[in-house]
């Protein structure tokens, strides 16, 4: 039996548990999590002790249209919709006792059909012409990546792994140490985060954003993010950084809700920023070793442990 607990930050869909899978959304502001399923639990009193992002840092590119911002924002309201909808397809096919593979079948065609636009062919992006996803170019000097690449060496040290707790491992080649454990990296690498968290949010005009994650991602030969509907569910802002270029394969991908699959090209200390609950996958190294920073923001409490808490 896996369990564990979640916090839903906005009406409708909130983060799965483990920070993964989109089969394991719950729908209720305060729940627990047993199987991949929800049950409600008397509400709780979240005390964070971190700030919220203020975004005061000047990103390194032009910002785009407040218009073009405000009409993404409507699209993120509307795909939130329709994932809480889904996610109640799927509790009425869960209570009919289908096999989860019919189950995922059939929430997949059903969001099919709530998206009503057509699937255009695959394109190459030209990140420079919309709002999200967005390149932004040399976002993290040399400096800050050799930053970053010690604190992983720090945190790898300090908060092992024990019995498969604490950092998520996708696979044997792919390797995720989070460096928000116990508020380390916005202790000891504060004016970095908040030069990565201000050129995330600088458009931003919802709720005030606080940091769900800071993940350092290793792909070796053989991995990578391959998953047909991979979002980063509950979140609102994701950053995927660069920190190397010597491998083959690795390619970078977000896919519209229209179907449009966009394949990005970032040089190391590039950052692709895009909705978090766009698709978003990472293609099978060849061969060398893929490094990466993930910053996730979102409208909940600041976590210090893991995506959850």
């Amino acid at each position: 039996m896996r369990t564990g607990f979640v916090r839903s930050h906005f009406d409708g869909v909130c983060p799965d548990w483990c920070g993964n899978s989109p089969k394991k959304v719950i729908v209720h502001r305060f729940g627990a999590a047993v199987d991949g399923r929800a049950v409600r639990i008397a509400p709780v009193r979240a005390v964070c002790t971190v700030p919220q992002l203020q975004p005061d840092c000047e990103p390194p590119w032009t910002p785009s249209t407040r218009q073009a911002m405000a009409q993404w924002q409507q699209e993120h309201e509307a795909k939130r919709r329709i994932e809480a909808l889904v996610f109640e397809h799927r509790c009425e096919l869960e209570d009919d006792g289908l096999d989860p593979d019919e189950i995922d079948r059939r929430c997949v065609e059903f969001r099919a059909q709530l998206n009503t636009t057509a699937a255009p062919p695959p394109a190459v992006v030209d990140e420079t012409t919309q709002p999200l996803p967005r390149l932004l170019e040399q976002l993290l000097t040399e400096d800050d990546r050799a930053a970053v690449e010690q604190a992983a060496v720090t945190c790898r040290r300090r908060y092992p792994r024990l019995n498969g707790e604490g950092d998520v491992t996708g696979s044997v080649a792919h390797e995720i140490t989070y460096l928000h454990r116990d508020g380390y990296f916005g202790r000891d690498h504060g004016p970095l985060l908040k030069k990565i968290t201000g050129a995330m949010a600088r458009d931003w005009r919802g709720p005030p954003l606080t940091v769900r994650c800071v993940e350092h991602h290793v792909y070796t030969e053989g991995g990578g993010l391959v998953m047909e509907d991979h979002r980063d569910l509950g979140s609102s802002l994701s950053l995927s950084v660069l920190l190397s270029d010597q491998y083959k394969g690795g390619a970078f991908t977000t896919t519209s809700e229209a179907g449009v699959v966009l394949t990005h090209a970032p040089r190391v200390g590039d950052g692709v920023l895009f909705a978090s609950e766009t698709v978003h996958n990472v293609s099978t190294i060849e061969s060398g070793e893929r490094r990466a920073l993930v910053v996730e923001l979102w409208t909940g409490p600041a976590t210090t442990h893991d995506r959850s808490k």
